[in-house]
């Protein structure tokens, strides 16, 4: 939501999805480098690089599929956003 007010605010997306996948691609890197283990450390930069993950995916996901709906007509929405979709079988 705090997203969205930002947004709201300055009127430009295309910033937050650079943003977004970037911090995604670090959260990974970080999630390699940590793989997780008894110790502090380990375990702390498993949180860490989690944290990041869930950010780098709402400064990513939300904004794209905005801009998508912002510039397609409503006839073809549907096709243009279906690959966003999530379908758990």
């Amino acid at each position: 939501m705090a997203l969205g007010l930002v947004v709201m605010k300055v009127r430009r997306l295309k910033a937050f999805i650079i943003f977004g996948s970037l911090t995604y691609t670090v959260a990974f890197g970080l999630l390699i480098r940590y793989r997780g283990g008894h110790n502090t450390s380990q375990v702390s930069g498993v949180i860490g690089a989690e944290v990041l993950l869930g950010l780098g995916a709402g400064f990513f996901t939300y904004p794209a599929i905005a801009s998508v709906q912002a510039r397609t007509k409503h006839k073809s929405e549907s096709v243009y956003l279906s690959p966003c979709a999530k379908t758990d079988k």
